[in-house]
Parts: C-alpha cells; sequence; structure tokens
C-alpha cells in the first residue's frame, strides 16, 4: 500500500529529509494490533511497518511537511476521548472520530473543521503529493541527488 513512499525514501540522497522510526517493534507491534477499530487499518499499516514518520524536511531545517504519529494521539474534550490525532500536514492536524463506527479521516486547524477522505493512506498520498509539488522539477532532482 505505501510501496510509492517506500520509493521514494530510498531514491532520496538528501540527508535527513525523510525521516522515519522504523518498524514497530514486539511490544508497539501488539499494541497497534489490538488498537479500537476506530483506528484506521491502513494507519495501522503504516506504523508497523514505518513507525512515526517525519517527511520533507523543510529547507531552514527546522520542520516537517508531513509528519505521522507512532501512535494515535488521544484528543479530550470535556475530560472525554472525542477523537484519535494520526498526523499533520501544514499546521492542519489529521484525525479520526473516536466512535465504534470508523468513518473518514478528518482535518481540523486552529479549531476550525476541515474536509475528509476516505482514509489515511488517501490523505498521506495527497499531502505528500502536495509537498512535492512545492519544489520545482530542478530542486526536486537536487534533493533526490542530496544537494
Amino acid at each position: 500500500m505505501f510501496e510509492w513512499l517506500e520509493q521514494e525514501i530510498a531514491a532520496v540522497k538528501t540527508p535527513g529529509f525523510h525521516r522515519v522510526d522504523g518498524p514497530a517493534d514486539g511490544e508497539m507491534r501488539e499494541l497497534i494490533s489490538a488498537a479500537s477499530d476506530t483506528i484506521p487499518a491502513d494507519y495501522k499499516e503504516f506504523v508497523l511497518k514505518f513507525g512515526g514518520a517525519k517527511l520533507y524536511r523543510s529547507a531552514d531545517e527546522l520542520s516537517y511537511g508531513v509528519s505521522v504519529f507512532g501512535s494515535p494521539r488521544q484528543l479530550k474534550a470535556d475530560g472525554e476521548v472525542r477523537r484519535f490525532g494520526l498526523g499533520k500536514h501544514a499546521g492542519t492536524f489529521v484525525y479520526v472520530e473516536a466512535t465504534p463506527d470508523p468513518g473518514a479521516v478528518a482535518a481540523f486547524h486552529g479549531g476550525a473543521e476541515g474536509h475528509a477522505v476516505d482514509s489515511f493512506a488517501e490523505w498521506l498520498r495527497r499531502a505528500c503529493d502536495f509537498q512535492r509539488e512545492q519544489y520545482s522539477a530542478e530542486e526536486w532532482q537536487g534533493v533526490l541527488r542530496g544537494e
């Protein structure tokens, strides 16, 4: 499912441009596998394969364009878990509702609700495509070469 990202990570020669924690260890693997059905299966698959990830390091080397949390973050309201945060892109958090019926992956920025996509994998693909589009063809070739 994430072969495209594996290929990109392998192709990029710029050190630290993409940082992944690596496959989940035994204990984390069990926790992720046993996580609530609310947590999307494609997110679980990503974390089992890559762990947490920071992708598309900024030119100032201080931030990353796309982040995937190594484990879902509980987002509470009125003392109750209402959502699980899965990652962020360009300052927008991506989450799923903490309901028995897993639904679409949605986003919010500064408290404002955003659009939904059908899956975590779709969100990740779109976020990464957006980040790559920020580079000219020449700049992207430099990233690939490690310049």
